[in-house]
C-alpha cells in the first residue's frame, strides 16, 4: 500500500486509502457522490439510513435487482473501532457489477447529507480491494 493515495471527505467524516492509479470518475457527478475507478477496481462512498446496521446490510444484500447475486454473504466485523458488516457477492453476481462488495460501518457521528442525518457509512468497492480499503478507513474527529 506504499503507493496508495488518500481519500478524505469532511462530508462523510472519513479518510481511506486506495490504489494511486485510480482516479475520480467524471460520470459520477452527484452531490457527495464521488467514485474512483482504475483498471483493477473502484470505490465509492455513500451513507445509509436504515433502522439498524443489520437492516442496512440486509437491504443492501437483498436488493430487488440482485446486484450481489442471489446468495450474497454478510460478515460481521469491526472497522476503525466501529461495528460493521461486509456484503460479498455470490458467484452469480451480474458481470456489470464488476465484483462489487459493500462495507457498511456505524459512523461515530451522523453523516449529514442535506438536512438528513445518516447513521451508517457505506463503501462500495470491488471484492479484490474492499477489505484492504476497510483496513485503512479512519473516521475524522472520532
Amino acid at each position: 500500500m506504499a503507493d496508495w493515495s488518500t481519500y478524505s471527505s469532511a462530508v462523510y467524516n472519513v479518510t481511506l486509502r486506495y490504489p494511486s492509479e485510480w482516479s475520480l470518475d467524471p460520470r459520477y457527478n452527484q452531490p457527495n457522490g464521488e467514485r474512483y475507478v482504475g483498471p483493477d477496481g473502484f470505490f465509492q462512498v455513500s451513507a445509509s439510513r436504515a433502522a439498524t446496521l443489520d437492516d442496512a446490510a440486509a437491504s443492501e444484500a437483498n436488493h430487488a435487482l440482485d446486484p450481489y447475486g442471489t446468495h450474497p454473504t454478510i460478515t460481521t466485523l469491526t472497522v476503525a473501532g466501529q461495528e460493521a458488516r461486509l456484503v460479498l457477492p455470490s458467484t452469480d453476481q451480474p458481470p456489470e457489477m464488476r465484483g462489487q462488495a459493500a462495507l457498511i460501518v456505524v459512523s461515530p457521528r451522523p453523516i449529514k447529507l442535506g438536512t438528513t442525518a445518516y447513521p451508517y457509512l457505506v463503501v462500495w468497492a470491488d471484492q479484490g480491494h474492499v477489505t484492504t480499503i476497510a483496513s485503512t478507513l479512519r473516521f475524522q474527529g472520532a
